[in-house]
C-alpha cells in the first residue's frame, strides 16, 4: 500500500468513525460544568473562559471518556495499566477510551472492579486527532500473520496483551479501534492525550490565556 492509500484509509476509517460514534471537535456545554465540578479547573478559569478555550484549543482533538476508579489520573501524565503496576487487565497494553460520552457513573464497571458506586469517576479525555489508528477486530483476524511470532514462542511468561500492544506499536501504530469502535479505542501511546481538569491542562490554559 502506498502513502496515498493509507492516509486515504485512515481518513475514510476517521470519517466513519466521527459520523457514526459521535466523536467531535465541540465539547458540550454540559461536560464542560461537569469537569469544573470534579477537577481543580475550577480554581484557575471561570467556566465560560474555560469552554471557550476548550473549544479552540483542542479543535484537532476527538473528545473521549475514561472511567477509573483512581484520580491519579489527574495527578499526572496519563498512563497505561501497565505503567500503574496493574497486573491483572484484559487490553492491549493500553489506556482506554469511550467514544460514548456519559457523564453519569458507569455501573457496569463500578461492579466489575468491585468498587462502590460512588468510587467510579469519569474523566474528559482529549484524543489527538493525528494519531495513527488500526481498526481491527477483537481477534486481529485482518492482519495476516500477526500472532505468528506469538505463537512460535511457548513460554508461559509471554503476556499476550502486552505482546498485541508491542506489536502494535512496532508496525508503527498509536491507537487501536477493535469492532469498528463501537466500545472503546485502546490508546498504545498515551503521553499526547490531555484530560481535561489535569495539570497537563491547566498549564495549557493558563498559557493560552496569557
Amino acid at each position: 500500500m502506498n502513502m496515498l492509500d493509507e492516509v486515504s484509509r485512515i481518513r475514510k476509517i476517521m470519517g466513519l468513525i466521527s459520523e457514526n460514534f459521535k466523536f467531535t471537535n465541540e465539547v458540550p456545554y454540559d461536560v464542560i460544568e461537569y469537569v469544573f465540578s470534579t477537577t481543580p479547573i475550577g480554581e484557575y478559569a471561570d467556566i465560560d473562559d474555560y469552554y471557550e478555550y476548550v473549544n479552540n484549543f483542542y479543535s484537532n482533538y476527538y473528545v473521549t471518556q475514561h472511567t477509573s476508579p483512581v484520580d491519579d489520573i489527574l495527578r499526572g501524565p496519563v498512563k497505561t495499566p501497565e505503567q500503574r503496576g496493574v497486573k491483572e487487565y484484559l487490553s492491549a497494553d493500553g489506556f482506554f477510551v469511550s467514544p460514548d460520552i456519559n457523564i453519569n457513573h458507569n455501573r457496569s464497571y463500578s461492579s466489575s472492579m468491585n468498587k462502590s458506586f460512588d468510587d467510579v469517576k469519569n474523566y474528559i479525555v482529549m484524543v489527538p486527532k493525528d494519531l495513527k489508528y488500526m481498526e481491527t477486530d477483537y481477534s486481529f483476524s485482518n492482519f495476516e500473520g500477526f500472532m505468528d511470532d506469538y505463537g512460535n514462542d511457548n513460554s508461559p511468561e509471554k503476556n499476550v496483551y502486552k505482546y498485541i500492544g508491542d506489536k502494535s506499536r512496532e508496525l508503527g501504530y498509536d491507537v487501536i479501534i477493535p469492532d469498528g469502535g463501537k466500545y472503546e479505542w485502546i490508546i498504545l501511546n498515551p503521553s499526547n492525550l490531555v484530560v481535561l481538569g489535569s495539570k497537563k491542562d491547566i498549564k495549557n490554559y493558563l498559557n493560552y490565556k496569557r
